[in-house]
């Protein structure tokens, strides 16, 4: 009668999210925790001499001032809605029925840190390379993702997933819903900004992250379904309902955000 088992039972196994036997679930790209390390070790390596390579020619001296002034506002404070995917994402770990799934949370957990980590790099750079401390304050980054307007409506679809308990409808709204709004604004219009103001090290960092960490997420998103659906066919109409129910918040976020997005220049 503990509370914590409480949470458990009224949260996961009383989850409508639930199958037989959820242990013949397997990582559709078989990741072990070793596996994993030397494969974003390797992507790390490729991301430092990228970075290093492009300082070396001074890349963000070089940036359009209103290509920079842009990523202040609407690139940068992204960092908060990473936190909260990653967040969630240990959420979904921590309450997975299996350690099979627990395992791919984890490091699309861990993926969502690498990004982070990156984004916080980048303001750094640019403020101390750009005489503008004001890209590193994170004060001001929190104003922005909190008070301006075309953020909103993707914080309240970010910040309303926090609170999801459940462990299958957490599972269905982060990665049937937020994370591909959020990965196609970052990982796939930001770098096609990035392009058209000469900023290809913006660009080349999240072709990466879609790349590799991307497609790992949507492997095993694709694979949590198929098993789930093909041993409970009804679960294929609840997911579908967890869909429709947050659609509405997250077009009007994805909307909001590319209207943002088309005062890039060179848009």
């Amino acid at each position: 009668d503990w509370s914590i088992n409480e949470w458990y039972r009224k949260y996961r196994e009383n989850s409508p999210f639930n199958v037989d036997d959820w242990e013949g679930y397997r990582d559709p790209q078989a990741l072990t925790y070793r596996r994993y390390i030397e494969l974003r070790h390797e992507r790390e390596v490729y991301l430092d001499n990228l970075i290093d390579e492009f300082e070396a020619r001074d890349h963000y001296r070089s940036l359009p001032s209103d290509w920079v002034r842009f990523l202040g506002r609407y690139y940068l404070p992204s960092r908060f809605a990473g936190h909260a995917l990653q967040m969630t994402g240990a959420y979904i770990a921590q309450m997975a029925p299996s350690s099979y799934i627990t395992n791919t949370f984890f490091f699309q957990t861990a993926d969502e840190m690498r990004r982070i980590q990156r984004t916080a790099y980048l303001a750094k750079a640019m403020a101390v390379d750009t005489d503008q401390a004001w890209l590193a304050d994170s004060v001001a980054a929190r104003s922005t993702w909190e008070n301006d307007p075309a953020w909103q409506p993707l914080r309240e679809l970010i910040e309303r997933h926090l609170v999801v308990y459940d462990w299958g409808e957490a599972f269905a709204v982060r990665n049937l819903v937020v994370k591909p709004v959020y990965d196609a604004l970052f990982n796939g219009l930001i770098p096609q900004l990035a392009r058209a103001n000469s900023d290809e090290l913006l660009a080349l960092l999240h072709d990466d992250f879609d790349l590799n960490d991307g497609r790992y997420s949507r492997e095993v998103t694709t694979a949590l379904v198929q098993y789930a659906v093909e041993r409970k066919p009804a679960l294929r109409d609840w997911l579908q309902q967890q869909v429709t129910t947050w659609a509405p918040l997250a077009r009007r976020a994805a909307e909001v955000m590319t209207s943002a997005f088309a005062q890039a220049p060179g848009a």
